[in-house]
């Protein structure tokens, strides 16, 4: 980094750490790329839908690393995934829309989960995904919650 660049707030490392604690210099790398992440759009947190009505997933993927090949779909607490139907990639690093569609066999509570992979292997942790002391880089699987509807009679 030239010095004009390094100038930039941004462009600072910087870490909040309080008097007392010990310096680590771990702690204070700066982020020089984007993890493999996806993200759900749609249906918002809190959906409701009747029992039959096909549920329909939409939302998009990315990599800093490559370009993102697949993305799953899991409605099950990240049991079993199904792949999602990814548009075209339109460039390089792209961020790509993915949908989903899925009837749900089962009332009561569910919680959505979308895992992204780029073509060199990198996937969304489904556990707590490792971070900086500022909470960037969280690419850990998204979840969403919602209800099916018990069936009409």
């Amino acid at each position: 980094m030239n010095d004009e660049a390094s100038s930039f707030y941004f462009a600072q490392v910087r870490c909040s750490v309080s008097p007392e604690d010990p310096i680590e210099p771990r702690n204070f790398d700066g982020i020089t790329d984007m993890s493999v992440k996806s993200i759900r759009t749609y249906p918002p947190d809190g959906f409701c839908l009747r029992f039959g009505e096909p549920l329909i997933v939409r939302g998009f993927a990315w990599s800093g690393h490559a370009n993102v090949v697949f993305v799953v779909l899991s409605a099950d607490g990240c049991r079993t995934w199904l792949s999602a139907d990814l548009e075209p990639l339109h460039d390089r690093f792209a961020w790509r829309r993915f949908k989903f569609k899925l009837k749900l066999l089962r009332e009561g509570p569910v919680v959505l989960a979308a895992r992204a992979a780029d073509h060199l292997g990198h996937t969304q942790p489904t556990g707590p995904a490792p971070g900086n002391p500022a909470g960037y880089c969280n690419n850990a699987v998204h979840r969403v919650r919602g209800t099916i509807l018990c069936r009409l009679i």
